[in-house]
């Protein structure tokens, strides 16, 4: 179906920083980023992405257990393995 216009189309003007600070355009592009992040940990190469914050804590942890500043802790029995007992 076509339709005749009375006069021609015009995209309107590109708005300034200053009207799309009423739209907080900013903020909407760090949610964005934000939620890049998110489904990048969650999605389907989920076990491709390296975290590397993750990593760098570890390293540390190993480093003190390596030079003595640190004790090793075994993870407390969270269950894991054992049966509940019927009695």
């Amino acid at each position: 179906m076509t339709v005749e216009l009375e006069r021609p189309f015009v995209w309107p003007e590109e708005p300034t920083e200053e009207e799309y600070d009423k739209f907080n355009k900013k903020q909407n592009a760090m949610y964005e980023k934000e939620q890049e992040k998110f489904q990048e940990r969650l999605g389907p190469n989920r076990d491709t992405v390296i975290n590397t914050e993750r990593r760098e804590k570890m390293r540390e942890q190993a480093k003190a257990l390596l030079e003595g500043r640190a004790k090793w802790k075994p993870v407390a029995d969270r269950g894991f393995g054992s049966m509940p007992s019927s009695r």
